[in-house]
Parts: C-alpha cells; structure tokens; sequence
C-alpha cells in the first residue's frame, strides 16, 4: 500500500497535470455550451475537476499502484467527453465524432474505466459490486457524490437528479441508490484504518471528503 495516504495534488494542479486531456473535453466533446443551447454544459469543467481531485485522492488512500493512480485520473479528466455527444447526437457532424473519437484515443483513455459513468453500468453490475475493481468503484463513486460542482451524500444526489431526469423510472433511482450505497461500503472498507478511524462510517466519506479537499 502506498505509504502516502494523502493526495498531494489540489485541484488546479490536477487540472494542469491533465491540462491536454481537459483540453479534449473542451474542445472536441463541445462541453462548454458557449453559443450553442445547453446551459448545463457550462458548468461540465467544474464538475471534472471535482470528480477528477476526489478520484486522485481516494485513489491515493488505498494505495492504489501509480499505474493505476494516473489511468484513473486520466480517465477522470475525460469521463465527460463524449457527454454531450451522447445527449445531443445531432450536434455533431460525423466528421466531429470522428475527430472526437481519435482525441480521445490520442490521449490514452481507459475507454473500459469510461462506461462506469454511463447509465447502464449499474444495470449490467448491479449483482457484480463484489468483483468491480477499485478504479472502476472510484470513478463511480466520485461521478455520483459532485453535483454540478458540489460534493453531496448519495441520497442528496439521487434526489438532484430525479428533478433533472423525470423520465427515468423511480425504480431506477431506487436500484441506483442501492448500487451506490454497496460500493460506497466497499471503498470504506479498503481505506487504511487511519483513515476510517477519521470518517467513522461510509455515509460521511463525502463530508470528509469536503472538509479534505477544502483544506488544500
């Protein structure tokens, strides 16, 4: 286990040491609404730098290997990328999602780690939270606790996004929270006990996590 249990990168550092892969998100993934329609991708970069800074430090926590460390980060910097492509398909000519998809190639992303923030991961994993790897349990995690760009519970983020996905069913919410709250558990139990001597349960990581990264 990495002997360092503290993130040593804050956030603007973390987004400089990404800055070519933040860069693809901007650019390429059209993120940033500017004058197109889609207020809510203006707010996108805030976002990836929260879920990035929480990845890089609770993946320095467990110990996870730098191999490992940098292929989550990367992979953090660009979990939204191809958000907007997704959402709003018409937006693109094929040539953008081409240049798009060779962007995102050219800076090594872990399009595997990539699906852990797509809606039907938790519907292909949903009796699979046992064997989910670390990175794949971070990204997740870190995704789900930044609303816009604030750290939030699990249960404050489901509720934020029944209010901005009424089409989805109260099922799915309910599977999704459940989902969370699983690997939520699982994340706490791979800290060192230091560390959860600190938080004192699994449902205060975020407020820890608030507290932590407020600090730097």
């Amino acid at each position: 286990m990495n002997k360092d249990r503290k993130s040593d990168t804050p956030y603007l550092d973390t987004m400089l040491k990404y800055r070519e892969q933040m860069e693809v998100v901007l650019r390429e993934g059209k993120t940033i609404a500017s004058l197109r329609n889609g207020e809510a991708f203006k707010m996108v970069p805030q976002h990836i730098k929260k879920v990035l800074t929480i990845s890089d430090t609770l993946g320095h926590w467990v110990g996870l290997p730098e191999n490992e460390l940098v292929n989550l980060d990367k992979t953090a910097a660009l979990h939204d990328a191809d958000k907007r492509l997704e959402v709003r398909p018409d937006e693109f000519t094929e040539e953008e999602k081409l240049n798009l998809e060779k962007a995102l190639t050219k800076a090594g992303l872990d399009k595997e780690l990539l699906k852990v923030t797509k809606e039907k991961f938790i519907d292909e994993n949903y009796d699979k939270v046992d064997i989910l790897t670390l990175p794949q349990m971070i990204l997740y995690y870190a995704d789900m606790l930044v609303s816009w760009n604030n750290i939030v519970s699990f249960e404050e983020r489901i509720d934020e996004s029944k209010t901005r996905r009424p089409e989805l069913s109260e099922s799915f919410f309910e599977r999704e929270l459940e989902f969370g709250k699983k690997i939520e558990a699982r994340i706490f139990s791979a800290l060192p006990e230091d560390i959860k001597t600190q938080i004192g349960k699994p449902e205060q990581i975020p407020d820890f996590l608030k507290l932590t990264l407020e600090q730097k």
